[in-house]
């Protein structure tokens, strides 16, 4: 169950970094799917995803160069990783729930969006993470994309929250979750959560997942909150290990 998580995440991000080849490169080594920004440095998005074995780690180096990558190790490598030099970083926890309704109230405005409304889920995703501005693509070409079910909450017609929906096979995987700072605490994340569940219901999936950084301590986490109040339950963390 954890592994059919796993590939509906993976196969989000690597669907995502194709549709953005402007700021993003993806590339298969040996079964592993390789993505990358440069230049951002990020363990979100430097990250080497299905990777069943370490022989493939030299090559796998020489794609992303000097560029900082995580292994996202989803098949218990850990230890011959820290035998290459590998260290462990910061964990993210896998949810997973059914698709009966989620009920939620907000002030904000919900809507589906399409390839029209793409700037707007961008600016939101770009403003709520801090990202610079030509990283843009990366949210912005998902909208409208096939297997792609993106939303926006809207406060008096500015973009103020935003999340995607993406299908594969029977699994809904939840991303992209974002609320500008000047718009939070109004309920955006819980009424695109309870939206996108119902989505992926109407789509045929029995489950959907998501996930997010581990708790610890001095870490506050309203996204692990926001989750765990929409009835989803911890599957496990998924380690992540910095290359040397």
């Amino acid at each position: 169950m954890v592994l059919d998580l796993d590939r509906a995440e993976h196969a989000a991000y690597a669907d995502a970094f194709r549709a953005a080849p402007e700021t993003a490169e993806t590339t298969e080594i040996a079964g592993a799917t390789c993505i990358v920004v440069r230049g951002l440095g990020s363990r979100m998005f430097n990250r080497v995803l299905d990777l069943t074995s370490t022989d493939p780690l030299d090559e796998i180096g020489d794609f992303y160069g000097t560029e900082p990558w995580w292994v996202s190790d989803a098949y218990g490598l850990g230890p011959k990783l820290e035998q290459r030099g590998f260290v462990g970083d910061y964990g993210w926890m896998k949810f997973s729930r059914g698709v009966s309704p989620r009920r939620a109230r907000s002030e904000l405005d919900v809507r589906r969006v399409d390839a029209a409304q793409a700037q707007d889920f961008a600016r939101v995703v770009v403003d709520a993470y801090g990202m610079p501005e030509w990283t843009a693509p990366l949210a912005a070409n998902v909208v409208g994309r096939q297997g792609w079910s993106c939303y926006v909450a809207y406060a008096d017609g500015e973009p103020a929250g935003a999340g995607a929906l993406f299908v594969q096979d029977d699994v809904g995987w939840l991303g992209f979750a974002a609320t500008r700072e000047q718009y939070r605490g109004r309920g955006a994340q819980s009424a695109i959560l309870a939206a996108r569940i119902e989505d992926a219901r109407q789509q045929g999936c029995g489950t959907v997942t998501t996930e997010t950084g581990e708790l610890q301590e001095g870490r506050p986490s309203s996204s692990y909150r926001n989750i765990v109040r929409a009835g989803f339950r911890e599957v496990g963390v998924r380690p992540n290990y910095r290359a040397p």
